[in-house]
């Protein structure tokens, strides 16, 4: 049996740079949402009377696009 060598392909200057500002962005938007997050209500995950379980469904919802084969 012959031993198969992978090669890695490295990443072009312009995929790196998109990749940077991808996760650039997304820090962004968390520190803003730390910064800007007030207290109360719609900033907790307790499901209010007129809540009909759509905190959960969006959490599972991110769980299985996680989950998913790309």
């Amino acid at each position: 049996m012959l031993a198969r060598v992978v090669t890695h392909r490295r990443r072009g200057r312009g995929e790196a740079c998109w990749l940077a500002a991808g996760y650039g962005g997304l820090a962004g938007f968390f520190v803003l949402e730390r910064l800007l997050r007030q207290p109360g209500g719609p900033s907790d995950l307790q499901a209010s009377g007129d809540d009909r379980g759509t905190t959960k469904l969006i959490i599972a919802a991110y769980g299985l696009a996680l989950d998913a084969p790309s």
